[in-house]
């Protein structure tokens, strides 16, 4: 069975962010909320089940290299050391396996979501929603959180990643404390998402019980 894999559900969702409900009916954009083709309920069950079954494909053969250089690397580390010095090029193979498939793995997933725009031309044409349209449906946020990404956070995260020498003393103080609320919120962050996590696989669970 195939490990719970965070890129590929993160890959899904915004796959799926594509597909809007407009009074015309099911509309695929290449974008959330910019222009998009008709699609039938049929259609964007087929494209989200191809989708589904490639990710299994990939996450299972996934944990498999993963496993691979895991187990791999040590052996051929060994027997490079003990019999022959070539087994080394296995044991670097292994290690180094997991990553190739994982970017190969990703380059196809991508490909298949930009194929699916040419797959849709003969559909009917849909505009793309107006920025107001788009802000009550959350596919963009308001000009003055994209103001505050840029006046605050871009800043502090300079200020933070700062070598201290190029900083007063007085300034050097103020960013230990910025680095300690950094890994706080971090720290905070990772145990919220466990327990979501936690409560979304019990809620599924009891669901799933007759």
């Amino acid at each position: 069975m195939a490990a719970r894999n965070d890129t590929i559900e993160q890959e899904r969702a915004s796959f799926l962010a594509r597909f809007r409900r407009d009074p015309a009916g099911l509309v695929y954009s290449r974008t959330p909320g910019g222009e998009g083709r008709l699609v039938s309920e049929d259609e964007a069950a087929a494209l989200l089940t191809e989708l589904d079954l490639m990710s299994h494909r990939h996450a299972r053969r996934f944990s498999r290299s993963a496993w691979v250089a895991v187990i791999g690397f040590p052996l051929f580390l060994i027997a490079a050391t003990t019999f022959n010095p070539l087994f080394g090029i296995l044991a670097i193979a292994a290690l180094c396996g997991w990553f190739v498939v994982a970017v190969v793995q990703r380059l196809a997933r991508a490909r298949f979501v930009a194929g699916v725009w040419p797959r849709l031309d003969r559909n009917p044409p849909v505009r793309a929603l107006s920025r107001a349209e788009k802000l009550a449906r959350g596919f963009a946020i308001p000009w003055w959180q994209t103001l505050l990404i840029f006046a605050v956070g871009a800043p502090l995260v300079l200020f933070v990643k700062a070598p201290p020498s190029a900083l007063p003393q007085v300034w050097r103080d103020w960013q230990m404390v910025a680095i300690a609320l950094f890994f706080i919120a971090a720290i905070l962050m990772l145990v919220w998402g466990g327990i979501r996590q936690w409560r979304h696989r019990g809620a599924a669970r009891g669901a799933g019980r007759p």
